[in-house]
């Protein structure tokens, strides 16, 4: 029998204190919820430090090839691809990115109803044994403690914000750009187990590129709904997700909210403005004319809110590797804007810090098969007691503040519950 997406978890928390740890987890019932990946014993653990030697996209192709592994990239590794520019902000201490190879990988096919182990280097006695259950199909169940949190630096109030997003649209009037993706956070401590809190964020709100990464100083816990890049069996594929409407507990009301979605110019116009974008950025790497959009807008259904996304596909140029790929198009074009490169400038000096793992990409990749990987929205950054998270959404000139600040609180909603800023549903 298929383990539960709670079960999953629940094995998960016997490792989730071990150093490289892995757990991308696909909750919902969505297309992209494909397969579950878990990856236990690292064996290697490959980091970039926040001011690296040389160009650490160079660093990373030298040092992660062969096998399956487990990583992230930060939203500042696109300093050094696209545009290249020194990050304004320095970061405090986080890694660029960091990658995990691990001695076992087990594959959850939800579609298909199977588990796959893989094995990448022999298992010591003591981690047969800790697996063992598990395998054998003896699932335990889940158990959550009650969250012990402090609120330690609150959300950017709507009048702060409204002064950075009248910024972005004298921007957009003087014909710098055309949207920028804005983002304000949210810090608390948390005096429980990070991975408690992954796993009651993940019951509240379960996506399809969730993801928990745990590393000696910090962990990362995501709640994704995007997909960043796919390549498969050649096929390079994006699924850019620009346009948001709040979901109601009135069927009425949430019906009335999914139809604004589907007919708003603004949020059509977004969408088709960051499709765009993305087949320009698989253009650099794919065939010739093998650029399609097989879906140009599909309306998906998450318990907070409505999203719009798009499907581009194209041919993988074979000549091309697969860090060469993700550079290319990183970061993903649905969080900075357009042009990405003014965006990006533009995001620095608004923001005044750096993002870090926020709006960069956790995922994996197979050197054997191809790679998967998320967009890093919807994820808190954890080190030691403290909990970071960043809301954000694409700015335009249709742009009206209080419904964008409003838009990332029902963005942000399972955590904000979490945090008891808002009462449940």
């Amino acid at each position: 029998m298929l383990p539960t997406k709670e079960q999953i978890l629940a094995f998960v928390s016997n490792f989730s204190k071990d150093e490289g740890a892995a757990l991308l987890l696909s909750g919902g019932d969505f297309s992209t919820s494909e397969r579950s990946f878990i990856g236990l014993f690292p064996r290697k653990i490959v980091s970039i430090p926040a001011e690296p030697v040389k160009d650490p996209w160079e660093i990373l192709s030298e040092k992660v090839q062969n096998g399956f592994w487990f990583g992230y990239l930060s939203y500042e590794m696109g300093h050094w691809s696209v545009p290249k520019m020194l990050c304004r902000y320095k970061s405090q201490g986080e890694d660029l990115a960091a990658f995990i190879f691990c001695a076992v990988i087990i594959v959850i096919h939800h579609q298909t109803g199977t588990v796959e182990v893989r094995y990448q280097d022999k298992l010591s006695i003591s981690e047969q044994t800790r697996i063992a259950p598990f395998l054998n199909g003896d699932y335990s169940s889940l158990s959550l403690s009650t969250p012990q949190i402090k609120l330690n630096y609150p959300l950017t109030g709507i009048e702060e914000y409204s002064e950075l997003l009248k910024h972005i649209l004298d921007w957009i009037r003087d014909g710098q750009v055309y949207q920028v993706n804005l983002s304000h956070c949210v810090e608390w401590i948390n005096y429980s187990d990070p991975f408690q809190m992954y796993c009651q964020l993940f019951l509240d709100n379960p996506s399809p590129f969730s993801a928990y990464l745990h590393f000696e100083k910090r962990s990362i816990a995501s709640l994704s709904p995007e997909r960043f890049l796919k390549l498969e069996k050649g096929v390079l594929s994006s699924y850019p997700i620009k346009g948001t409407s709040a979901r109601s507990a009135d069927p009425e009301e949430d019906m009335l909210n999914k139809q604004y979605l589907l007919t708003s110019e603004k949020e059509n116009a977004e969408l088709l403005m960051i499709t765009d974008l993305m087949r320009n950025d698989l253009g650099r790497v794919c065939l010739p004319g093998s650029i399609q959009v097989p879906k140009v807008k599909h309306c998906e259904s998450y318990n907070n809110v409505f999203h719009l996304n798009s499907i581009i596909q194209g041919s993988v140029d074979k000549t091309k590797n697969f860090w060469e790929v993700i550079y290319s198009c990183f970061p993903a074009g649905s969080i900075t804007g357009c042009p990405k490169g003014k965006a990006m400038e533009l995001i620095n000096i608004l923001e005044k810090s750096t993002r870090g793992i926020y709006t960069g990409s956790i995922g994996y990749i197979d050197f054997s098969n191809g790679f998967d990987l998320n967009v890093a929205i919807r994820t808190v950054e954890i080190k030691g007691i403290k909990s970071k998270l960043r809301l954000g959404g694409g700015i335009t000139i249709d742009s009206e503040i209080n419904n964008e600040y409003c838009e990332t609180l029902h963005k942000g909603r399972s955590f904000l519950k979490f945090l008891k800023l808002i009462n449940p549903p």
